[in-house]
């Protein structure tokens, strides 16, 4: 009798562990880490982007245009889930729908996506003024 107990709470942790959502972190680059779509390797990290997949895979990206044309064109967007960015300032990670982005040309970004990400709103709101860029929300980035 008292094996079925455990047999019975074994099996409810375990469907209990199963119903809950998964966590997602970011993943901090690693040295000969590379871009998942150029395959350059990702050397500033100011720059980089990376979502995690449901499936619990992390594709890394040296540029956050590179992240945003892989998930566009390569990924169904319901098999993703999180997006992560590094503030351009601080050179920490933060979820990517959190971000204010600020594009311009002039911004020379691993592969001229010319992107750049802010915690901080106001601040990204001072960059572009300063550069006549435009200030965009992750939706504008990744649609």
């Amino acid at each position: 009798m008292m094996t079925v107990r455990k047999l019975l709470l074994a099996c409810a942790t375990i469907a209990l562990v199963a119903c809950q959502q998964p966590t997602y972190r970011p993943v901090e680059i690693a040295q000969n880490d590379i871009c998942f779509r150029c395959k350059a390797p990702i050397v500033e990290k100011q720059y980089a982007a990376e979502f995690a997949t449901k499936d619990g895979f992390v594709r890394k990206f040296d540029d956050i245009a590179c992240m945003a044309d892989y998930a566009q064109n390569k990924m169904k967007k319901e098999n993703i889930g999180a997006f992560y960015v590094v503030d351009y300032a601080t050179k920490e990670w933060l979820p990517a729908e959190q971000a204010a982005f600020v594009k311009s040309e002039q911004f020379k970004t691993p592969q001229n996506g010319g992107i750049l990400a802010f915690k901080d709103k106001n601040q990204a709101e001072k960059l572009a003024a300063q550069y006549q860029a435009k200030l965009l929300a992750f939706g504008d980035i990744v649609k």
